[in-house]
């Protein structure tokens, strides 16, 4: 019988068959406002972000990390699973899909029971739901180590959280409402307010992944990029030219939070396993881990090592399956 794993967050569906990661698209769908049909899921409706009618609207259903609208996140998830029909067995149609659902950590028991609402309502009742710290400490074999302790920091797209595990249980977790989505927001007011200059979501993203680097001296490699957008005073089109030195401010500002959550969780935390985490390493995952120059930074923040792993946003995924 296949086994689905799934990892929705506030940005992004991932979805794994087996060993095989077979959806990996935003966390969106675009509906029709008259008949709440589905017109669109994951790209095609990340695609209508700010182009849409007044007849169509694209709805994130999951925001800061929970389910914010119930409805919408369950058309999202039988949107998603009916890419994979073909996959499914006549008993699993009947029964429902057997698998791991991630979640967070820090989940509270009243949004663990929407959750669990939701999926039983899609026919994916049969999903277990699984900590998505430990599914990263899972992939990461950092699970029976003797009692050792480690800190994860998840970065997510609107939410992350750092969290720190003994053996097979997380021992203190704080939620942050931020992850790069707000990153790529502090870019776009950056260059609304240098430039005067107005420039899409999509557009500010890109200048984040090809531009973004965080540097604690503000020096960095010298690298422009043009983009076009509004001029915010006469109204018209405009292209302007930003340099990588320009947002590394804004990119440090955002490495800065990180290193002040993990010295809130470490101040609860007992001494003892404090010096584990520091003489083991930090585990940087998720898709805000791939920030060019993140690393290098926290480590001599944190004054430890800092070890991101390959494809970092797939690191919980891929943990459902070993966790």
């Amino acid at each position: 019988m296949s086994i689905f794993y799934f990892d929705v967050g506030s940005t992004m569906v991932r979805v794994m068959h087996g060993e095989t990661v077979v959806w990996q698209e935003p966390s969106c769908i675009a509906v029709h406002r008259a008949t709440d049909e589905v017109v669109a899921v994951g790209n095609g409706a990340y695609r209508l972000l700010g182009k849409t009618t007044e007849h169509v609207k694209v709805i994130f259903p999951v925001q800061y990390g929970v389910v914010s609208d119930q409805r919408a996140y369950q058309q999202l998830l039988q949107a998603v699973a009916q890419q994979f029909s073909k996959e499914r067995s006549i008993w699993e149609m009947v029964l429902g899909v057997r698998g791991k659902f991630a979640h967070l950590s820090s989940v509270t028991p009243q949004e663990k029971k929407i959750l669990s609402t939701s999926l039983s309502q899609v026919g994916l009742g049969r999903m277990q739901l699984s900590d998505q710290i430990l599914a990263a400490a899972a992939q990461l074999q950092l699970v029976d180590k003797g009692g050792q302790s480690f800190c994860i920091i998840d970065i997510g797209g609107q939410v992350s959280e750092v969290a720190v595990i003994t053996g097979h249980e997380v021992v203190a977790v704080r939620r942050l409402r931020w992850g790069g989505i707000h990153c790529t927001e502090l870019i776009q007011e950056t260059i609304m307010q240098q430039h005067e200059t107005a420039v899409s979501w999509h557009t500010a993203e890109q200048v984040k992944k090809e531009l973004g680097e965080v540097s604690a001296d503000g020096k960095v490699k010298q690298h422009k990029l043009s983009v076009r957008g509004k001029n915010l005073l006469t109204q018209l089109g405009k292209t302007v030219v930003i340099s990588s030195e320009e947002l590394s401010p804004v990119c440090t500002k955002f490495a800065q939070e990180i290193v002040q959550a993990v010295q809130v969780v470490f101040s609860h935390a007992p001494a003892e396993v404090v010096t584990s985490c520091l003489e083991q390493g930090i585990f940087v995952v998720g898709g805000g881990a791939a920030l060019k120059g993140l690393p290098g930074y926290l480590q001599r923040q944190l004054s430890a090592e800092v070890c991101v792993p390959p494809e970092p946003e797939l690191t919980v995924l891929r943990g459902l399956a070993v966790a």
